[in-house]
């Protein structure tokens, strides 16, 4: 009769409803206290849904590959460190990619400084929320255990 191994770190489910948690506070936050003038509420709305959804979906993409690739890292640490190098720029390209956008002349023309000013404050405050959440879910996820038999060497 075999036991099934424990399982160690947290489940790619339970990390991204840790991520959408986040997310979801974040947004709530930017939201109540984050009012500048010049904006509509109804255009704080759109930017806090829009901003997020992109966030969270690089972070959890970011998140499912970096878990996927770990599974792998025993048998094929290769294809685990390049998961975990994909999983990285997924996470930076895309904020990125949109914050470089905010900063071309086009963008300056068509969106008003105060809500360009907000949807940057509301893009890098989600990332570094998410960037945190993952942070503390790999260090979670990675902890070791230790083993209950001492290691027999081959001498």
């Amino acid at each position: 009769m075999t036991s099934a191994a424990p399982r160690r770190g947290i489940s790619p489910g339970a990390g991204l409803a840790a991520l959408l948690v986040a997310e979801c506070l974040v947004a709530v936050a930017m939201l109540a206290l984050r009012q500048p003038e010049g904006v509509p509420s109804e255009a704080r709305l759109k930017v806090v849904t829009g901003v997020g959804a992109i966030i969270l979906a690089a972070a959890g993409s970011g998140w499912w590959l970096s878990q996927a690739a770990g599974r792998l890292s025993a048998t094929r640490p290769a294809v685990a460190v390049a998961g975990g190098l994909a999983a990285s720029l997924i996470r930076l390209a895309v904020p990125l990619l949109l914050l470089g956008w905010l900063q071309t002349a086009d963008a300056r023309a068509t969106l008003p400084a105060p809500l360009r000013t907000f949807l940057t404050e509301t893009l890098v405050t989600s990332y570094l929320v998410l960037l945190l959440i993952d942070i503390l879910l790999q260090v979670a996820g990675t902890r070791r255990l230790r083993p209950t038999e001492p290691a027999v060497s081959d001498k």
